[in-house]
């Protein structure tokens, strides 16, 4: 039997540390495995985990 993970909270980069945006918004990424999000990504491409947007979907 397989165990059902809990979803995985999205964490936020802070908008001046974010290496890899482009402009100066906050970069969305997972709390599992630290892959970087698009915005409408249900399930990280990087540990499969689903995730938990928060309110801010």
């Amino acid at each position: 039997m397989s165990e059902v993970k809990k979803p995985v909270k999205v964490q936020w980069t802070p908008a001046f540390q974010s290496y890899h945006s482009a402009g100066d918004e906050a970069e969305p990424f997972c709390d599992e495995c630290e892959t970087y999000l698009q915005d409408d990504f249900i399930y990280c491409p990087g540990c499969g985990s689903k995730l938990d947007w928060g309110e801010h979907k």
